[in-house]
């Protein structure tokens, strides 16, 4: 399978485990695929494997799930047991191989006992010269067809659906799914039309356990819900930065100044340079104590401004030389007093609880987040910058008058560009359910949903190895800052939140802080926030499912103003910067500036389409009713990190959030 774009490889399940159906109507399973060395090389497997081993590990902490020993074990030593694969061209090989008569219902090469690639060599000599295979049976003038069902399990396994052991023996073993459904299918004798046994699968051959009614004993081949990859995509901070964050990732805990700096940085207290120069001065144990350090520079002032007295008994050269080194120490002492231990202490001041700070320190997003300005400063403009350089005066009042309008219509903070900006999508497993399976009462337990890493069948390098699947992209990217005090008041006015007081509403650090400490869906990573949060009252979300519904919304009106089309441009939400992130989904590594274009010109254009795109939907008035969310308006197919849960219209122009009436908007965010 050479002529397959790369998105699709994802975004189709074409990875080893998964089936696809080809266009003739066979089916095939995925084996393995090429690397793309010059590819692979962009990635870098130090951020990779961070990333992928907290997601194995929260899948492994959920319950009712587990995480396959052999992916286990290669992330523990992935030198020798993990392989990252940027997929080039695919292998592939026919199945199922079990084969059925379009006339008589009869099957063949059935045989469990023979491997598939036996029965694939087999049947490939009986291709006729019309590329078909006849049926055998000599008074039959049918023609043999895959007979596309499989059994899955929770375990991962993926087999053609089993023949129980005392039928296998019938010359002519028919198979009938009676009205398209398996539930009614069964085996038969072909001469003697008796029904022999029901298809109805018993065990799992690999994890021995029993199939129950809701597990998939029998599903179409090609269906949507026989795989389904884990994805994680992360953006990719460059080499030296990178180098800091993975280093100094494990202090986190045992460095209270590290995670103050982090959540300091993210609110707005101090800036992305400043923390870039903490991380490196903790690796080299040059981070000292600040109140050691002010008394140091307080001595060194005194002892500076004693040199006056002087002044008139020494050469003027010399009198300049001394207080010239006085100076320089002290220019040293204040550098080393603003990196020192103790110098973002006041962060904890605008939490009441220390546990969101640690919990954002060890965040990769969040750091992600706080790093971002200054790893791609070359990189990045930004809407104030662009008014600022302007000299033509009308242009420059248009400009500030579109700024004027996204401040105070649409809520927004800044919006900044990216002319180049790595983003790695990566593809580290998968399971055979979406999630897994929930215990519904005593006595009635499903086996665990396991998470397996992907394996190569074909390429004997690779063999006894897991995959990661990687795909880098240096893409242009646009990034929203929404306004946290307007956030503020809006969830105060219209979720139902605590008045904190104007202090805290009119500041922009106060106001990021109290939302930061007031809801944990904005503390988490998109991927964690339906887990973690669908015990809680619906308004704690609120901030979270505003700013992803922003997201869509800008998306799904995008195409229009940069030549994008919507499934070509990607979200990467950052919750606890309050910010959102969409890039185009480039394999190439190369744009056309589509979005650079939209960010010089269009933006206040983009932002009024967005808002009237979220009046209305095609199924409207049912949409409205049932929480203003479906596939008609604001929810995606692709690149959706929490599978548009918790989205809603409402939330930017009032009305129900969801059909139970647990929340209803009465003037959304975008309201007039």
């Amino acid at each position: 399978m050479d002529q397959v774009s790369k998105s699709k490889v994802f975004f189709d399940g074409l990875l080893p485990g998964g089936v696809h159906r080809m266009r003739n109507n066979t089916y095939i399973k995925i084996m393995g695929a090429l690397d793309n060395s010059a590819e692979s090389k962009l990635v870098d497997r130090v951020q990779l494997l961070a990333v992928v081993k907290k997601v194995v590990k929260e899948w492994d902490e959920m319950p009712n799930a587990k995480v396959d020993i052999q992916l286990r074990t290669a992330l523990e030593d992935p030198a020798s047991n993990l392989e990252v694969v940027c997929p080039g061209s695919l292998y592939a090989n026919p199945f199922p191989i079990m084969l059925r008569c379009n006339k008589c219902g009869v099957l063949n090469y059935h045989q469990p006992y023979k491997s598939e690639k036996e029965m694939a060599e087999s049947a490939k000599k009986r291709i006729n010269n019309v590329n078909v295979i006849p049926c055998f049976r000599s008074d039959c003038n049918g023609v043999m067809k895959q007979n596309a069902y499989v059994a899955i399990h929770r375990c991962g396994n993926m087999t053609p659906i089993d023949i129980p052991f005392k039928i296998r023996s019938i010359k002519n073993l028919g198979f009938s799914s009676q009205s398209g459904s398996f539930l009614n299918s069964f085996f038969y004798d072909v001469d003697s039309k008796k029904q022999l046994a029901h298809a109805l699968q018993q065990k799992c051959e690999s994890c021995k356990n029993e199939f129950d009614i809701s597990s998939k004993q029998g599903r179409p081949a090609s269906g949507s819900d026989i795989l389904y990859p884990h994805f994680i995509q992360y953006l990719s901070l460059k080499e030296e930065t990178a180098k800091l964050v993975s280093k100094t990732s494990a202090l986190v805990e045992t460095q209270e100044d590290l995670a103050n700096a982090i959540t300091s940085t993210l609110i707005g207290l101090s800036d992305a340079e400043a923390l870039a120069q903490l991380m490196e001065d903790i690796l080299n144990g040059e981070s000292g104590d600040s109140e050691s350090l002010i008394e140091q520079l307080a001595a060194k002032k005194i002892e500076r401004d004693g040199y006056q007295d002087h002044k008139n008994s020494m050469p003027e050269a010399m009198f300049n030389s001394i207080m010239d080194n006085a100076n320089q120490l002290i220019d040293d002492l204040e550098k080393k007093l603003g990196r020192s231990s103790g110098r973002y202490r006041e962060v904890r001041d605008y939490f009441p609880e220390s546990t969101v700070i640690n919990q954002l320190g060890s965040t990769r997003r969040a750091i992600e987040a706080a790093l971002l300005p200054y790893d791609y400063k070359l990189e990045r403009d930004t809407l104030a910058k662009q008014v600022e350089r302007e000299v033509d005066p009308i242009r420059k009042d248009a400009l500030i008058q579109d700024v004027a309008i996204l401040n105070n219509r649409y809520g927004i903070r800044e919006i900044a560009h990216y002319r180049a900006i790595n983003v790695v999508l990566a593809c580290y497993g998968y399971t055979r359910e979406l999630r897994p399976a929930v215990e519904e009462g005593e006595g009635v337990a499903h086996p665990p949903t396991t998470l397996n890493g992907f394996e190569d069948q074909v390429q004997s390098s690779l063999a006894g190895k897991r995959i990661v699947y990687a795909l880098p992209a240096q893409t242009e990217a646009i990034q929203v800052h929404l306004d946290p005090c307007r956030i503020l008041i809006w969830c105060i006015e219209q979720a139902g939140w605590a008045d904190p007081g104007n202090i805290t509403t009119r500041n922009r650090q106060k106001a990021h802080a109290y939302l930061l400490a007031n809801s944990l869906a904005l503390q988490l990573e998109p991927s964690e926030v339906i887990l973690q949060t669908k015990d809680l009252p619906l308004h704690d979300s609120a901030p979270f499912h505003l700013m992803h519904t922003i997201s869509h919304c800008l998306i799904s009106t995008i195409k229009r103003h940069t030549g994008y089309d919507e499934k070509r441009v990607m979200e990467y939400l950052i919750p606890m910067d309050l910010s959102i992130i969409l890039y185009v989904a480039s394999v190439q590594n190369y744009t056309a500036g589509g979005l650079l274009g939209m960010f010089n010109h269009h933006l206040k254009d983009w932002f009024d389409e967005a808002s009237n795109y979220a009046f209305n939907c095609i199924f409207d008035p049912l949409c409205s009713d049932r929480g203003a969310s479906c596939s008609g308006c604001i929810q995606t197919v692709m690149g959706c990190e929490t599978f548009n849960h918790g989205l809603s219209r409402s939330y930017l122009h009032g009305g129900r959030v969801d059909e139970e009436d647990n929340m209803i908007i009465k003037q959304g965010f975008w309201g007039s």
